[in-house]
C-alpha cells in the first residue's frame, strides 16, 4: 500500500476493497512479470557466457603449454644404470638425447696438510712458527703469519689462513685430550687447487701431506677423462653427473627424450578442447522432446567459437608443408560428431621418428637452416607464418675490461672501489695487501661480487692483469668502475687497476627480410613487414668478419598450438567475443531494468489513484448510510396513521 493511506475498506460498502485494489494491481502488473522473466531468461544466457569463459580458461592453460618454443626442449628424462654409483639430475638447460658409458677409476678429493706438531689447546703460542702458503699455478708464497704478532696463537694462525682467501680452510682438529693438530683443507677438490706449504719455526715436525689432491678420472671407450670436481656437468649437456664411487663395470648415462610427456602435454591440450566443445553444445542445443533449449541457443558468437576451434585443428598449419602441415599426420582428427581424436600410438610413433620435427608441428617457433648462426627462431602472434632471409652484421658481445699489469695497494692501504653491475647494483671492494697476486684480487673481487647477489659480472685474469666480463652480451649489460674515498665517494680521476671506467657490450646487428632488424644481446628482430615481430636468437660466441656478413634462412610457423591460441585470443580477454557477448546481454539486461522501474513508478501512481478513488466511495457511501439511518429514525418517530382516527 503506497505509503500516506489508511484502509477503510468494507466500513460502508461491506466489500474488501484493499483485497480488490491488489487483484487489479496484479493484473496490472502482468506486463512487469513478463519483463522480469525475460530479464531473468538475459542473466541465465549471461552467467552460460561465464561457464563457458571458465571452461575456456582451462583450454588457455592447456594450449600456452603447448604453444611456447621451449615446450617440447626440455622433455627430457634421464637415468642411470647404476644410481649409486653414479648419479643423474636433469639441469636448467635443454638436455641432449645422449648415452655415455664409463667406468669411474678414481673419485676427485681435496688436498690436505696437518702439523705433526701437537698443540696444547687454541690458545697455545705459535712460538715464532711461520706458515707460507703457494696455491698451485702460482709461484709466490703468500705468508699467512706475517701480520700476527709475538703472541700470536693456533686460533689467530687457523682465523689469519680462513681470512687469507687463498682457497684453503684452516682447523685446530682435538686429536686427543690437550693435544690439537693444525689442519689445512682445500676448498675445491682436484689437482687445480692443491697447495704448497712452507715456513719456519715447525723444526723436524713440518705439515705433510695427509691426503693429496686428485681429479676424478673415467675412462670412456679407452680414453681417460678428468675432471676437478665429482659434479660435472658438461659431459652431457643439460645433465649433472654426481660421481659417488668407483666402479668396475661400466656405468651407462642416459638421456631420452620423454615420449610419454610430450604425447601427455597434446593429449591434455585435446581433451581441454573437447570439454570446451562438450560445453558450447550443452549450452546451444535444442531438445526436441523436451521442447526445452540451452541458454545460448541461437547465440551466434558461441556457434561461431565452435567453429573456429575445431577449424584450428583441421585447418593446415601455415609455414609447413606437405603432410607436415596437417595435425592428421600425427594422429590428430575431427570424428563426423566433431569431436576430436588423438591417436596416442600414432603421435607416440610420430616423435620417436622425428622428435625435433614433431614438436614443430604444435609450438610458434622457427628453425633457421645456418645452425652454425642461430640457435633458435622466435616469434610474435602477429608474425605472418613464412620462410625469410637475413644476415648477420655483427655478432654480439659481451661488455668486458682488462686491467693494466696488476699491482698490489702499497703502504698496507687498501685499495677501494665501486662496481655499478648491469642493471645499476653497487658493489664495493677492498683490495689490500694481502692479495699479491693478480689471482688473489680476482677471487676477492668475485667474492664481492657473490655476496652482493651479482651474477651479471665475473672478476678473473689475463696474465698479470685483472679483467671483468658481463655474463651476457649486449648494450644493456654496461658496467662502471669507479675509485671511492673512505666514506665511500668518488674520486675524480682515480685509478682501479686499469679498470676504471664505463665498459658496455655490442648488440647484434642485421638484417631480416632485406630489412634493417632490431638487435638487443644476440638477438635480432624483425620490427616491419610480415616478418615483424621475428626473433633470430644467435649463437654465444658467433664470429662475424668486417664486411663479411653472415647469411642465415629461417622458416616460421604459429603451429597447431599457435593457431589455438590466435582464436583463444579472439575469444578471450575484455575486448573478446565472449566479453561482447556478455556486455551486449549487460545492456539488454538494463533496457529490461529501465522499462520495469518506469512501469513500477506507473503502476504506484496507478494504485495510490485507486485506493484513492475506493477511500473516497466507502466515505461517500458512509454519507449516504448515515443520511439513511437519520431519515430511519426520523420516520420512526411520526404518529401512527391509524391511532389519528
Amino acid at each position: 500500500m503506497p505509503q500516506g493511506l489508511f484502509s477503510i475498506g468494507g466500513i460502508a460498502s461491506g466489500l474488501d476493497t484493499s483485497d480488490i485494489v491488489t487483484q487489479l494491481m496484479q493484473l496490472e502488473r502482468q506486463p512487469v512479470t513478463r519483463l522480469e522473466q525475460r530479464q531473468q531468461d538475459l542473466q541465465t544466457t549471461r552467467d552460460a557466457w561465464g561457464d563457458l569463459n571458465t571452461r575456456l580458461s582451462s583450454l588457455r592453460s592447456a594450449t600456452d603449454a603447448l604453444r611456447r618454443p621451449n615446450s617440447f626442449t626440455n622433455l627430457m628424462s634421464v637415468s642411470s644404470s647404476d644410481p649409486d654409483a653414479v648419479a643423474v639430475t636433469r639441469g636448467d638447460r635443454p638436455v641432449d638425447a645422449s648415452q655415455l658409458s664409463f667406468t669411474v677409476e678414481q673419485l676427485a678429493t681435496r688436498m690436505q696438510q696437518s702439523s705433526a706438531h701437537a698443540f696444547q689447546g687454541r690458545d697455545d703460542l705459535l712460538d715464532g712458527r711461520e706458515l707460507l702458503i703457494t696455491p698451485e699455478g702460482q709461484t709466490q708464497a703468500i705468508d699467512i703469519t706475517a701480520g700476527l704478532g709475538p703472541d700470536a696463537t693456533l686460533d689467530d694462525l687457523v682465523n689469519a689462513v680462513n681470512d687469507a682467501n687463498v682457497g684453503v680452510r684452516a682447523s685446530a682438529l682435538q686429536v686427543r685430550a690437550g693435544e690439537f693438530q693444525l689442519v689445512l683443507t682445500a676448498e675445491d677438490t682436484g689437482t687445480a687447487n692443491a697447495f704448497e706449504v712452507g715456513g719456519g719455526g715447525w723444526g723436524t715436525d713440518p705439515l705433510t701431506v695427509t691426503q693429496d689432491a686428485q681429479d676424478a678420472q673415467l675412462t670412456v671407450g679407452g680414453i681417460d677423462v678428468l675432471r676437478s670436481s665429482n659434479t660435472i656437468d658438461d659431459l652431457i649437456e643439460g645433465a649433472t653427473i654426481e660421481l659417488q664411487r668407483t666402479t668396475d663395470q661400466p656405468v651407462t648415462v642416459n638421456a631420452e627424450r620423454d615420449l610419454d610427456g610430450a604425447v601427455e602435454r597434446v593429449a591434455t591440450m585435446v581433451g581441454e578442447l573437447n570439454k570446451m566443445m562438450g560445453k558450447i553444445s550443452e549450452l546451444t542445443d535444442f531438445d526436441p522432446e523436451s521442447g526445452e533449449s540451452g541458454p545460448l541457443q541461437g547465440q551466434f558468437a558461441a556457434s561461431q567459437l565452435a567453429f573456429s576451434l575445431r577449424s584450428a585443428v583441421t585447418a593446415p598449419i601455415e609455414g609447413l608443408e606437405g603432410t607436415a602441415s596437417l595435425a592428421s599426420s600425427v594422429g590428430i582428427s575431427v570424428d563426423r560428431n566433431g569431436r576430436v581424436q588423438l591417436d596416442e600410438d600414432k603421435l607416440r610413433q610420430a616423435f620417436a621418428d622425428d622428435f625435433e620435427g614433431t614438436a614443430q608441428r604444435f609450438i610458434r617457433a622457427g628453425r633457421s637452416t645456418d645452425t652454425d648462426v642461430a640457435a633458435q627462431v622466435g616469434g610474435a602472434r602477429d608474425t605472418q607464418a613464412g620462410t625469410y632471409g637475413g644476415e648477420i652484421a655483427r655478432a654480439a658481445k659481451v661488455a668486458s675490461a682488462t686491467g693494466s699489469s696488476y699491482t698490489p695497494p702499497g703502504n698496507g692501504q687498501p685499495k677501494s672501489f665501486t662496481v655499478r653491475a648491469p642493471g645499476g647494483q653497487l658493489v664495493t671492494v677492498q683490495i689490500d695487501t694481502s692479495d699479491v697476486s693478480s689471482e688473489q684480487a680476482a677471487l676477492r673481487i668475485q667474492q664481492a661480487l657473490d655476496q652482493a647477489g651479482v651474477t651479471s659480472l665475473t672478476a678473473g685474469t689475463d696474465g698479470d692483469a685483472l679483467t671483468l666480463r658481463s655474463t651476457e652480451e649486449g648494450s644493456h649489460t654496461s658496467f662502471r668502475v669507479f675509485e671511492v674515498d673512505a666514506e665511500g665517494e668518488e674520486i675524480d680521476g682515480g685509478t682501479v687497476f686499469g679498470l676504471e671506467g664505463t665498459h658496455t657490450g655490442e648488440d647484434v646487428e642485421g638484417t631480416i627480410d632485406g630489412v634493417a632488424a632490431q638487435g638487443r644481446g644476440r638477438t635480432l628482430t624483425a620490427t616491419e613487414g610480415p616478418a615483424a615481430g621475428l626473433q633470430v636468437y644467435t649463437n654465444r660466441g658467433l664470429e662475424v668478419d668486417a664486411g663479411a656478413p653472415r647469411a642465415f634462412e629461417a622458416t616460421f610457423s604459429h603451429g597447431l598450438g599457435g593457431a589455438m591460441d590466435s582464436e583463444l585470443r579472439r575469444a578471450e580477454g575484455s575486448q573478446g567475443s565472449i566479453a561482447r557477448a556478455r556486455s551486449s546481454i549487460d545492456s539488454q539486461i538494463q533496457i529490461y531494468q529501465d522499462r520495469i522501474d518506469a512501469f513500477e513508478q506507473r503502476l504506484e501512481s496507478r494504485e495510490t489513484t485507486l485506493r484513492r478513488q475506493f477511500v473516497a466511495m466507502e466515505m461517500a457511501m458512509d454519507r449516504f448510510n448515515s443520511q439513511g439511518e437519520w431519515l430511519q429514525g426520523q420516520l420512526a418517530q411520526l404518529p401512527s396513521m391509524g391511532g389519528q382516527r
